[in-house]
């Protein structure tokens, strides 16, 4: 999955306030000719805080979807990367969640149709996406190809093999 217009989904701390510069071409000068500034009320593009005020934001999300889904635990891995997050059920059911800035990858056990919609509707997988998709502005980009110059190739044994083929090239 991918946020779209990710940075803008995010929300500043209580109480932050950043500056910047006015865009190239729409310099204003006060009386004394000093240059103005802006004050940024929500994240943007470009602005270094953006990219971890909208993390802040899904993680606190996540947490909050153990309580909307019935019977869901959710865990951070905090001890060995935190952007990685397990939620599972009492029925065994597992979901693994790679969050990278504004992509998500969602390793899962449910049985899915030709065009990805889960077979089982009550899946935790399924009541997970269909509150992502409710809550935020996102794309399912479908199985996983490529992520941060990691190719993944699927096998006919049900396996996957990860490579850097086309970084190497």
């Amino acid at each position: 999955f991918d946020w779209t217009a990710a940075y803008l989904q995010g929300d500043l701390e209580e109480g932050e306030v950043i500056y910047c510069r006015m865009p190239e071409g729409f310099v204003e000068l006060d009386k004394t000719g000093t240059p103005r500034v802006c004050r940024i009320e929500k994240p943007v593009y470009g602005a270094p805080q953006s990219g971890r005020r909208l993390q802040r934001k899904i993680f606190a999300w996540l947490s909050s979807c153990g309580e909307a889904i019935p019977g869901l635990t959710v865990r951070r891995l905090e001890d060995s990367d935190g952007c990685v997050v397990v939620c599972d059920n009492e029925d065994g059911e597992m979901l693994i969640l790679g969050l990278y800035v504004d992509n998500l990858i969602i390793a899962h056990s449910a049985k899915l149709t030709e065009d990805g919609t889960p077979v089982d509707a009550g899946s935790m997988y399924a009541q997970f996406t269909t509150k992502l998709a409710s809550d935020w502005e996102v794309e399912d980009e479908g199985p996983l190809k490529d992520m941060l110059g990691v190719e993944v190739q699927r096998n006919k044994d049900g396996s996957i093999t990860l490579h850097q083929r086309g970084y190497v090239r």
